[in-house]
């Protein structure tokens, strides 16, 4: 696996950490930006994780506050990170020709 793939399968790890700590039951909101500071220090110093990034990931880190006031805008945001990350996913699985 190349760096790129490990930044890919880091880059989607992290970011479904996430998403389980936002859809926990009582989500910390401290904790959640805190995480999400790492998440971003982490993408600073993984040049190649940032090949994968896209401006909708930015927003979806910044906007915990309105998605957990408005359903549908987290909705929206929640179904792109999961599609963004089974993209990285997919992008990183092994061939499995046979």
């Amino acid at each position: 696996m190349g760096a790129s793939e490990n930044s890919a399968y880091d880059l989607a790890a992290r970011l479904r950490e996430l998403m389980e700590m936002e859809l926990s039951e009582n989500v910390d909101v401290k904790l959640w930006y805190s995480r999400a500071q790492q998440f971003d220090e982490f993408l600073d110093s993984q040049p190649t994780a940032c090949e994968h990034m896209v401006e909708e990931v930015w927003h979806y880190l910044s906007d915990l506050d309105v998605r957990l006031k408005e359903p549908q805008y987290a909705a929206i945001q929640r179904d792109f990170i999961n599609n963004f990350i089974s993209g990285l996913n997919t992008a990183v699985a092994p061939d499995r020709k046979g």
